[in-house]
């Protein structure tokens, strides 16, 4: 399988690093996993350009293609604030597209 590149904002780090090491850990797996083997496991297409990664316990990360082998982790959430989280992750896109040019494919 293709293994892809990943990048995270700022935003994102602070977030994951807010997380109960539990679940801290779930979200660095399967980001090494999606590294690795190219394995996202259950995700959504949120027909805006992001993509959203998802877990059983309610865990949400939001991400763009910024090349055709390369992710950008944005934010993340739960299931709880999904509509809050989506508009948050919209925002930094933008913020980032606009210090960064447009780089999403």
């Amino acid at each position: 399988m293709a293994k892809y590149k990943t990048a995270s904002t700022l935003d994102f780090i602070e977030w994951l690093e807010s997380l109960a090491p539990k679940h801290r850990i779930q979200v660095k797996d399967r980001i090494k996993r999606i590294e690795d083997e190219g394995h996202f496991g259950i995700y959504k297409d949120l027909k805006n350009g992001i993509y959203e990664l998802k877990w059983q316990i309610g865990t949400r990360a939001y991400y763009v293609y910024i090349d055709l082998q390369e992710l950008l982790f944005l934010w993340g959430g739960n299931k709880n604030g999904q509509d809050k989280d989506i508009k948050k992750a919209k925002k930094i896109l933008e913020k980032f597209l606009a210090s960064h040019g447009s780089k999403e494919s």
